[in-house]
Order: C-alpha cells, then sequence, then structure tokens
C-alpha cells in the first residue's frame, strides 16, 4: 500500500507539473512571454483545476506529517543499555495482541524452573520476550510502516497480516508490563486474603 500511494503521489505531482509546463508554453508563446508577475498569476487564476490538485497534495503531506508524529510518540523509547541473562526460572509462550510471543523470566523467590503457565503465587521478574510471531503457523512476523505511519506484521508464508499503532518494541515492553503485573495482582490478593 506504501509504494502505491507514493507512485500514485508522484504521478499526479508528474502530471500537474507536466500540464502546468505546457500550458506556459502555449500561453507565453500567445501574449508572447510573461514581462510581469501579474499574468503569470492570471494564467494561474485560470487554470484552477491545478491550483486545486497541488493544493491536494500539500494538504496530504502535511495530514502524513501529523499522524506519523502523533504514532511516534506513542512508542516506548529504547533502552540505552541491554542486559544479558545466563539462564531463566521459567519460559513460555503467550498470546497477545494477535500474536505469539516466547517469554522467559526470573521468579524473584527461590524455587526450581518451570512453565509459565505453572506461576501462580510468585512475583516475577520478565527478562527475555521475543516475538512476535505467526499464531499459525510460528515464524516470525515481518515488520513494516505504511504510508501514514501505522504498523504492518505480515507473516511470509500464510500472510496472516494484522496493523496496530505500535511497533515490536512497544508491544515487548506491554508484554513485559502485563505479565509481572498480573503476577503481582495473584501475589496481592492472596495477601489481602490471608489478612
Amino acid at each position: 500500500m506504501n509504494k502505491i500511494l507514493k507512485d500514485l503521489i508522484l504521478g499526479i505531482i508528474a502530471s500537474l507539473i507536466a500540464s502546468l509546463i505546457w500550458n506556459y508554453v502555449t500561453i507565453s508563446l500567445q501574449i508572447k512571454a510573461f514581462s510581469r508577475i501579474e499574468q503569470f498569476l492570471e494564467m494561474i487564476n485560470a487554470y484552477q483545476f491545478i491550483g486545486y490538485w497541488f493544493s491536494f497534495l500539500v494538504l496530504m503531506v502535511i495530514v502524513r506529517h501529523f499522524i506519523r508524529n502523533r504514532i511516534d510518540k506513542l512508542q516506548e523509547p529504547f533502552p540505552m543499555v541491554f542486559s544479558i541473562p545466563y539462564s531463566h526460572d521459567f519460559k513460555g509462550e503467550v498470546k497477545y495482541e494477535g500474536f505469539l510471543w516466547k517469554v522467559k523470566g526470573d521468579i524473584k523467590s527461590s524455587l526450581l524452573r518451570r512453565d509459565i503457565k505453572e506461576l501462580t503465587n510468585e512475583e516475577v521478574a520478565i527478562s527475555s520476550v521475543d516475538g512476535p510471531y505467526c499464531i499459525y503457523d510460528y515464524r516470525k512476523m515481518k515488520e513494516q510502516r505504511t504510508y501514514f505511519g501505522l504498523y504492518k506484521y505480515t507473516c511470509t508464508k500464510c500472510s496472516y497480516k494484522r496493523k496496530l499503532l505500535k511497533n515490536r518494541w512497544t508491544l515487548e515492553c506491554e508484554l513485559t508490563d502485563e505479565l509481572e503485573s498480573e503476577q503481582r495482582m495473584k501475589n496481592t490478593n492472596i495477601l489481602i486474603s490471608k489478612v
């Protein structure tokens, strides 16, 4: 879609420039030459269709700029330092926002490794989130940016598509926060019920 819109806009701009030059040449041959700016403005006024198309294209570029900036402000900032943990207490797969994610983390107590579905009352620290993967054939999703700034995720094999306002890093951060908050809520509910 992004390439189609670019080609369309370039085609329209090229045709407008060509028609403006053609009109300028034919009228300048009739008038002999534009000696003043007023004569050039009269020609533009006579051919208002070109002005309308040009205004439309300028408006589209401005709207695209504002939409892309708004979407960029919704994203999580990238971290300056990455840490690589050596081992994980648990690992598992989670479905989030229509994708599958591989999650690895550590339990903040002294329990051994287990699956993420077995965690009940422990507080966790998610250390690694990998994805997104296709929900149908478990392939890594290809991330692209559309013309207006949305993020388009596509499976290369089955053509599963999904458009979101968030990039991969923002989805990873939200998933990490979501999983950790679920575990904190489970701990809070258990502590409240014991008191």
